[in-house]
C-alpha cells in the first residue's frame, strides 16, 4: 500500500489505489497522461507501478489554476514537482510538458494512451477542452478518470459529453473521482443515461431542499 502523506496534494488513499489499479489494467504498450499534477502526488502514485518501457506524460502550467491562485497567490510548483520525482527515483519514467492539454495533444498519436487522468482547471471550458482533445488519444480498452467530478464545471462536462458517449463503458465513481473504460461498442449507453437521469434528479432534490430551508428560515424570522 503506497502512502504519500509527505507529498502535498489532495488525493485520498482510495483514489491513489484506483489510479494504480487502472495503470495495471490499461492496454499493454500504452503510455499514461495526466492533466494537472501540482507537486506530483498522483504522478508518483502512477509512475511507481509503471513498467520499464512506459512513459507518464505530466501536463501542467505549474502556476496553478484559478482556485490555486485564489488560495495561495502566485505559485510555481515545477521545482517542487521535480524534486519529488527525484526523491522517489521516478524521473526517468516521467515526461514533463509545461502548458495545457492543447499544447501536448498535437504531438500524440490517436489511440496511443492507456490511461488519461484529468485533474487540471475545474473551469467548464478547460475541462471540456481536455476531454474533447484527449479522448481520441485514448486506446480502446483504455481508461479515463476525472478528479473532483462533483465540481460544477467537471460535472457539466460529464453530464453533457461523457454519459451520452457511445464509446463509453460503464461509468463508475470512487469518492470524488469518476472513471470509465473506452469501448468499441455502445452496450452501456442506456445504463449510463439512466445513471445520468438519477444524478440529475438527485441534484434537483438538493436544490429544492436548499430553497425550502432558506424559505423556512426567512418565514420564521417574522
Amino acid at each position: 500500500m503506497l502512502v504519500l502523506n509527505e507529498v502535498e496534494g489532495w488525493l485520498s488513499l482510495e483514489v491513489i489505489e484506483l489510479l494504480q489499479d487502472l495503470c495495471k489494467k490499461r492496454p499493454t504498450n500504452s503510455d499514461i497522461l495526466e492533466v494537472g499534477t501540482w507537486k506530483g502526488k498522483s504522478a508518483i502514485a502512477m509512475a511507481t507501478v509503471l513498467d520499464r518501457d512506459s512513459i507518464l506524460h505530466c501536463v501542467d502550467t505549474f502556476i496553478g489554476s484559478q482556485e490555486h491562485q485564489h488560495l495561495y497567490g502566485e505559485v510555481n510548483t515545477l521545482k517542487d514537482f521535480q524534486e519529488n520525482l527525484k526523491a522517489w527515483q521516478i524521473e526517468n519514467k516521467v515526461r514533463i510538458h509545461i502548458g495545457t492539454s492543447k499544447d501536448v495533444a498535437e504531438h500524440l498519436d490517436d489511440d496511443s494512451l492507456g490511461l488519461i487522468f484529468i485533474d487540471g482547471s475545474h473551469d467548464y471550458a478547460d475541462v471540456l477542452q481536455d476531454y474533447q482533445i484527449l479522448f481520441p488519444k485514448l486506446k480502446i480498452g483504455g481508461y479515463m478518470a476525472f478528479h473532483d467530478s462533483k465540481w460544477p464545471g467537471v460535472r457539466k462536462v460529464l453530464w453533457e459529453e461523457v454519459f451520452p458517449t457511445k464509446n463509453t463503458g460503464l461509468i463508475k465513481r470512487i469518492e470524488d473521482t469518476t472513471y470509465f473504460q473506452k469501448t468499441p461498442h455502445s452496450y452501456y449507453l442506456i445504463w449510463n443515461l439512466i445513471q445520468l437521469f438519477v444524478e440529475q434528479r438527485k441534484q434537483d432534490l438538493k436544490r429544492y431542499k436548499r430553497k425550502a430551508r432558506k424559505k423556512y428560515f426567512r418565514f420564521n424570522e417574522y
